[in-house]
């Protein structure tokens, strides 16, 4: 049994448009601010050698409530995993990340953005914190140069992990490569697909995502792109993912696809298939000689642990010169506009710096830009925002 968790603890400041402000379509207004983006305390162990088993709560969730704001403990990982399985290797039931795109399944510790891309917000993360009650099997092939998975699911528009619609339901893959493997991982490459087919809750759907910069509870973040709610029958997704690792540069993107069957916008307009998309690359290098740990069992990347850890010297000074050092960019572009429903397009490059003191703690500094173009046409303009993070986990 191990008793984990993790705290992040974000600071922000904006820049920001008054035109944009004041459009209704953000929803709320951008404001400075701090918050604890991530409280979470885990329970996790294996019991009689094949069962693994995690329970973890998030303390600082929020909903709106008859128009108040009130925070909320939701589950996030709650589940068990039978491993050692002839054929299917593992089965999990409960709640957990369905096994669709690369920076989905990276753990929010070993994140070097303070924030993932649009995709994650949008399309598979939103509203549930990106975790869905199910079951899915998941192993290695091809000696570990290679993972699949596939589950079926119910899917949630909340963060509590429950559904009684009947006839929702998801089915989702993934499947990765490993073409090039050198070095323990210092030199490859990583090619993977994922695939999903889902009805919507209760046929209702909603893609909206929130910014790069964040300050405040969930429920007051504004909503920079947002196509409101429509109707649709079904929706499919398909994503890719390219990364690269040399030393201790790694090169990572992604670009999904989502389609809507039957789709009729607010307006009440039939509008067939509709088409939404999105996607990013990135770039990071560690200034100190370290390099992303990729995991050959999952198929992303894990914990980073600096080659010196930083420690208390004769002066504050020296302290900066050890751990691990990382910068990097990414850019980062989404399209919900289709036919009647406009949500808006939105382009953004986000720069980081990240610190890390030891394998357990770091500190992240975030600039983005953002250049909006809104579904109205009212309210188009840059968002510019600086974030930083104390981040630890145990």
């Amino acid at each position: 049994v191990h008793v984990g968790g993790r705290v992040q603890f974000d600071t922000a400041w904006f820049g920001v448009p008054q035109d944009i402000q004041k459009d209704p379509t953000i929803a709320n207004q951008f404001g400075d601010g701090v918050d604890f983006r991530r409280m979470r305390l885990k329970v996790d162990g294996t019991m009689y050698d094949f069962i693994d088993w995690a329970c973890q709560m998030d303390f600082v969730n929020s909903v709106r409530i008859n128009g108040v704001v009130e925070t909320v403990t939701v589950p996030t990982d709650l589940w068990w995993t039978f491993t050692k399985l002839p054929v299917v290797g593992n089965i999990r039931v409960g709640n957990q990340k369905e096994a669709i795109g690369f920076e989905h399944l990276v753990s929010s510790r070993f994140l070097p953005l303070m924030e993932r891309s649009f995709n994650q917000d949008a399309f598979y993360g939103g509203f549930n914190n990106g975790f869905t009650p199910g079951i899915s099997a998941f192993n290695t092939a091809v000696d570990e140069n290679m993972t699949w998975a596939v589950g079926f699911f119910k899917p949630t528009n909340n963060g509590f992990a429950y559904n009684t619609n009947t006839g929702d339901y998801a089915a989702t893959g993934r499947v990765t490569f490993l073409p090039w493997y050198e070095d323990e991982g210092r030199e490859l490459i990583h090619l993977g697909m994922s695939a999903r087919q889902a009805s919507g809750f209760n046929d209702a759907y909603r893609v909206r995502t929130r910014a790069p910069i964040r300050s405040g509870l969930s429920a007051v973040w504004p909503l920079p792109g947002d196509t409101g709610t429509f109707s649709a029958d079904n929706q499919q997704q398909i994503n890719w993912e390219f990364v690269a690792v040399r030393g201790s540069m790694t090169f990572q993107s992604e670009y999904l696809l989502n389609f809507t069957d039957s789709t009729v916008s607010a307006a009440g307009t039939d509008i067939g298939n509709a088409v939404f998309h999105g996607g990013y690359a990135q770039v990071f290098y560690y200034l100190t000689g370290e390099h992303d740990e990729y995991s050959r069992k999952t198929g992303v990347f894990e914990r980073v642990v600096p080659r010196r850890n930083a420690t208390r010297s004769g002066s504050a000074w020296p302290l900066f010169c050890d751990g691990a050092w990382q910068a990097g960019v990414r850019y980062d572009y989404i399209d919900l506009n289709y036919a009647d429903i406009r949500g808006g397009v939105l382009n953004d490059l986000t720069a980081g710096l990240n610190w890390f003191l030891n394998p357990n703690m770091k500190i992240q500094w975030n600039y983005s830009a953002t250049h909006r173009e809104s579904g109205s046409g009212v309210g188009d303009g840059w968002i510019h925002g600086f974030g930083m993070r104390v981040a630890h986990d145990f």
